[in-house]
């Protein structure tokens, strides 16, 4: 999934897990956010630039939140991913 960073925050319940994804903003810091729950297994969530591609990954067992962040530019595109 991507979308330009004006980008609201989503929750989708995906593969057995809750995935949570969108910008961050706050009058300091712009950025994404990838996050995913999940009860049963080992997983991962990333958010990337497609900019410059630098990308941010975050690795989780079972019963933990996997947490991904990257700073981004008003309005720059962003990619999402879990697994």
């Amino acid at each position: 999934m991507s979308c330009s960073l004006a980008c609201p925050v989503f929750a989708d319940w995906v593969s057995g897990g809750n995935w949570s994804y969108g910008g961050y903003h706050d009058s300091g810091n712009w950025g994404a956010f990838s996050s995913y729950f999940h009860d049963y297994r080992w997983h991962w969530s990333s958010v990337a630039r497609a900019s410059d591609g630098k990308s941010n990954v975050g690795y989780a067992s079972a019963h933990y939140t996997s947490k991904s962040f990257i700073n981004t530019s008003f309005d720059e595109f962003v990619y999402f991913n879990l697994g």
